[in-house]
């Protein structure tokens, strides 16, 4: 019973969420801070995109990037590589490291990025990494290293310092 009354509870919030009035979307998202569903996230980040660079966009990615909930944290991951999102890849890679949820258990996800990515993601990637706390996964972080370097012939000039300076991070990490 309680499924049914999240999902209708999330259908209303996304009829609010879509409206065309900035104002509405700003309250609900104040609502949605203490009172809101990880169900609404992939929304919230479609209104996002609309909304991009403008006011309204800045509330709601400052919204993004104060989620708390830890359920929270595979669904972003999971935008990363959603086809609907690819345009707000940077931005979500922004909000990983300024939001206080742990990735550090996708230390490899955010590696990948930083190898087969541009110059811009593979910075918000670093960035991410740097603030990984990592304790307790020096396997994972020694097997990333070598990932790193292994991939230093492959990867674009334009990075290859920043790698170097990544494989340093990550040493200090062990």
């Amino acid at each position: 019973m309680a499924i049914k009354e999240q999902l209708k509870k999330d259908a209303l919030w996304r009829e609010i969420l879509y409206s065309s009035n900035t104002k509405i979307i700003e309250d609900a998202l104040k609502s949605l801070r203490d009172n809101g569903s990880v169900n609404l996230l992939p929304d919230i980040f479609s209104i996002y995109k609309g909304y991009k660079g403008s006011e309204l966009g800045k509330k709601i990615f400052n919204f993004l990037c104060d989620v708390k909930c830890t359920e929270a944290t595979p669904l972003i991951i999971s935008l990363l590589d959603d086809v609907e999102y690819l345009p707000l890849k940077q931005d979500i890679l922004s909000i990983c490291w300024q939001s206080r949820l742990d990735f550090s258990d996708y230390l490899e996800k955010f590696i990948d990025l930083f190898i087969n990515e541009d110059l811009s993601i593979a910075f918000e990637a670093f960035t991410v990494i740097e603030y990984l706390e990592l304790d307790g996964k020096k396997e994972l972080v020694e097997k990333n290293i070598e990932k790193l370097t292994q991939s230093i012939s492959d990867i674009s000039d334009d990075k290859k310092e920043l790698l170097v300076d990544l494989v340093d991070v990550l040493r200090k990490k062990l």
